[in-house]
């Protein structure tokens, strides 16, 4: 009999840590991505996640900022840059991910300053292959290889793709400041 006592112990970590998650998503308003690493999943719930980038952001974001997340994922920053901006800010969105666009967008619904693009800007208007690794959609790459060796579902040996929808960002942007929507005058002057 081969027994392994950490192991067996990290498995029971695992299985209470995927048993307790979807009770604290409820709580927090907050759904993690199904397949991601659960000590990030953990993290995010409790706020601790990217906390070193998160105190560097804060110091410069003010309310009323208007502020683009590019590669929004599941909306952790997103709604972090939503609080920042506060109700009269501004919190563009993009996310090119079809599968995670769903979960963006209920992650995000009670902030009425964001507003949700399921695009990625590039400098051409395009359609590509987003690569994506077993059932961890929150992880995804235009390049092959970056997800396979980066958090590669080792179990089922699995790499996916999905179509992803790439618009020109120059002409995007400039789109939605014509329809009224996008950053004062001022506001475009002091970017981070």
């Amino acid at each position: 009999m081969n027994f392994s006592l950490p192991h067996t112990t990290r498995r029971l970590g695992k299985s209470l840590l995927e048993t307790v998650l979807p009770i604290a998503e409820r709580i927090t308003g907050f759904q993690t991505a199904p397949g991601e690493y659960l000590p990030y999943r953990l993290k995010m719930l409790t706020g601790r996640y990217e906390a070193t980038e998160i105190a560097l952001m804060r110091r410069f974001l003010r309310a009323r900022d208007v502020i683009i997340d590019v590669g929004a994922n599941v909306g952790y920053l997103t709604r972090f840059f939503a609080q920042a901006a506060g109700p009269l800010g501004k919190v563009y969105a993009f996310e090119p991910n079809p599968l995670i666009i769903p979960l963006l967008r209920r992650n995000v619904a009670k902030f009425r300053q964001v507003a949700v693009f399921d695009v990625g800007l590039s400098t051409n208007e395009t359609e590509m292959p987003l690569f994506i690794p077993g059932g961890n959609h929150a992880v995804a790459s235009f390049v092959r290889e970056y997800p396979a060796t980066h958090v590669f579902d080792g179990k089922s040996g699995q790499l996916h793709s999905v179509a992803a929808k790439l618009v020109r960002g120059d002409e995007f942007m400039a789109k939605i400041d014509i329809d009224n929507s996008g950053p004062p005058q001022a506001d475009r002057e002091r970017r981070i």
